[in-house]
C-alpha cells in the first residue's frame, strides 16, 4: 500500500517531470521520434487489480480489498464492460471509517465512491503522451491510478510509483541515445572544425594567388600600355609623313608645270631655230654660218623637249607612287587606330580585372576569417560536447 506522506508533493513532481522532459526534448529529431512513437506497454509493467460491477457493496468490497492487500484500487466496470471509474483503497477505507459508516454505506453500491474522471489509456499509446497525461492531472487526483485498457480489455492500473519508474526508464533511454548523439555530434564537430581550418588554408592560398594574379595584370596591362603608346607614337609619325607625303605632291605638281613651261620653251626655241634656218637659205652665202647655228639650236630645242617629257613621265609615275603611298598610309594608319583601339580596351579590361580580383581577394581574406572563427567555434563545442559526455558518464556511475 503506498501512503501519500511519504510521496513528492504534486507540484515536485510536476517540476521534476517537465525538467526531464525539456532534457528528453533537446536530442537529435530522431531520438526524439522515438520517445513519441514508443508505445506504453513497451516501457510499463501494469498491475493486476480487481475489477467489480456496479451493483457490488461496500461490505463486499471491504472484503475483497483485504483478500488483495497489494491492490491500490479496484475497477468498476459497467455491463457491457466499459470501465466507471476507480476506487483508491485509501480513500475508500477513510469514507468508512467514521462511527456510522457501516450504517450509512455497508449496504449501499461500492460505485457511488468511483470516481467518473478516471484518466483511462490504452497500452498502445505513447508512453511520453501517457506520462504528460498522469501529471497534468489536478493535485486531488495526481496520486490516484491510472487505468491501462488493450482494444477494450482490462489490462491492470499504473500506480504514481509506476508513472514514476516510467518517466525513469524514458530518461535513462534518452540519456543512452543522448549519448550516442553527443558522440556522433562530437566526431561531426571535429570534422566540421577540420574542414573549416582547411578552408580557412584554401582561403589564404586563394587570397595569395588572386594577389599574385593581380601582379600579373598590372605587369600586363603596363605592357599594354606601352604598346599603345607606341602605337600612338607611330600614329603621329604616319600622320608627319602623310602631310609631308602632301606637300611632296604639291612640289611635283611645281615640277610638272615648270616642266610643260620648259617644254613650251624649247617649241618655241624650235620654231626660232627653223625661222632663223629659213632666213639664213634666202641669205645665200652670206647665210651659211646662221644656218648651222639654227641647226644646233632646234638640235638643243629638240633635245629640250624630249628632256622635259622625260621628266614629265617620271614625276607622273612619281605621283602614282605617291598616290599609293597616301593610300597605303591613310589604310596603315586606319588599322593602327583599330589596333590602339582594341589595346586601349584590354588595358581598361586589365584594369577591371584587377578591380574584380582585388574584391575577391578582400573576400577570400573575410571567407578565411570567418573560417577560422569557425574552426575555433568547433573547437570549443567539441569541447562542450566532450564535457557533456564526461557529465553523462559520470552520472550514470553514480547511479549506478
Amino acid at each position: 500500500m503506498i501512503m501519500a506522506p511519504e510521496l513528492e508533493t504534486p507540484q515536485q513532481i510536476m517540476q521534476t517531470t517537465q525538467t526531464d522532459d525539456t532534457s528528453l526534448g533537446d536530442h537529435t529529431g530522431q531520438v526524439e521520434e522515438n520517445r513519441l512513437t514508443g508505445r506504453l506497454i513497451e516501457y510499463a509493467v501494469c498491475r493486476s487489480v480487481p475489477a467489480i460491477g456496479m451493483e457490488v457493496s461496500c461490505l463486499a468490497l471491504l472484503d475483497i480489498l483485504r483478500g488483495n492487500a497489494a491492490a491500490p484500487c479496484v475497477v468498476i466496470a459497467r455491463d457491457g464492460g466499459d470501465i466507471a471509474g476507480i476506487i483508491m483503497r485509501e480513500g475508500f477505507n477513510r469514507h468508512l471509517a467514521g462511527r456510522f459508516a457501516a450504517a450509512l454505506y455497508y449496504e449501499k453500491p461500492a460505485a457511488m465512491f468511483a470516481d467518473p474522471d478516471t484518466l483511462i489509456v490504452d497500452a498502445g499509446d505513447p508512453a511520453v503522451e501517457v506520462l504528460n497525461r498522469a501529471m497534468l492531472r489536478p493535485d486531488e487526483k495526481f496520486y490516484d491510478c491510472v487505468v491501462v485498457m488493450d482494444e477494450g480489455r482490462l489490462l491492470g492500473v499504473l500506480t504514481l510509483r509506476d508513472l514514476m519508474e516510467l518517466s525513469r526508464r524514458l530518461q535513462k533511454e534518452a540519456d543512452d541515445r543522448s549519448g550516442v548523439a553527443v558522440e556522433k555530434s562530437c566526431s561531426g564537430v571535429v570534422r566540421i572544425g577540420d574542414n573549416a581550418l582547411q578552408m580557412a588554408q584554401e582561403a589564404a592560398e586563394s587570397v595569395d594567388l588572386m594577389q599574385e594574379m593581380s601582379g600579373l595584370a598590372e605587369a600586363g596591362r603596363r605592357r599594354l600600355n606601352e604598346v599603345l603608346s607606341s602605337y600612338r607614337l607611330i600614329v603621329e609619325q604616319m600622320q608627319l609623313h602623310f602631310e609631308q607625303t602632301g606637300v611632296l605632291e604639291q612640289h611635283i605638281d611645281s615640277i610638272s608645270g615648270m616642266a610643260s613651261s620648259i617644254r613650251s620653251l624649247a617649241d618655241q626655241s624650235g620654231l626660232l631655230a627653223l625661222n632663223a634656218s629659213i632666213e639664213a637659205a634666202h641669205a645665200g652665202e652670206h647665210g651659211k654660218g646662221f644656218q648651222i647655228v639654227a641647226g644646233e639650236v632646234r638640235k638643243l630645242a629638240q633635245q629640250t623637249r624630249q628632256f622635259s617629257e622625260d621628266i614629265s613621265s617620271l614625276l607622273g609615275e612619281i605621283g602614282l607612287l605617291i598616290g599609293e603611298t597616301v593610300a597605303h598610309t591613310q589604310s596603315s594608319l586606319r588599322q593602327i587606330e583599330y589596333g590602339a583601339g582594341h589595346i586601349d580596351a584590354g588595358s581598361e579590361a586589365f584594369s577591371k580585372l584587377m578591380l574584380k580580383m582585388e574584391t575577391v581577394s578582400q573576400r577570400s581574406q573575410g571567407l578565411s576569417r570567418m573560417a577560422e572563427g569557425a574552426a575555433v567555434a568547433a573547437v570549443l563545442v567539441s569541447n562542450e560536447l566532450g564535457t557533456m559526455r564526461s557529465r553523462s558518464s559520470a552520472e550514470e556511475m553514480a547511479n549506478h
